[in-house]
């Protein structure tokens, strides 16, 4: 299941997809999910949740661990 970011699925809405699937196909939410309503989320018994802002704003480090020449 993916919840497009204008459609907010709703904690009710959720619980009602999570009855009708009936663990015969994995459900993930994904689009728009906030992290102030992770929690709320995972409880409806969905199986997996997508959260973009985990990563969204990270800045990338570029770092070698080039310690030296090989042994020759």
């Amino acid at each position: 299941m993916y919840a497009h970011p204008a459609r907010r699925f709703f904690t009710a809405d959720l619980r009602v997809a999570v009855r009708r699937a009936e663990g015969r196909v994995p459900l993930e939410v994904s689009g728009g999910v906030e992290l102030a309503r992770l929690r709320e989320i995972a409880e409806t018994g969905v199986d997996f949740v997508s959260v973009g802002a985990l990563t969204k704003h990270v800045r990338a480090v570029d770092f070698s661990l080039r310690l030296g020449e090989p042994p020759g």
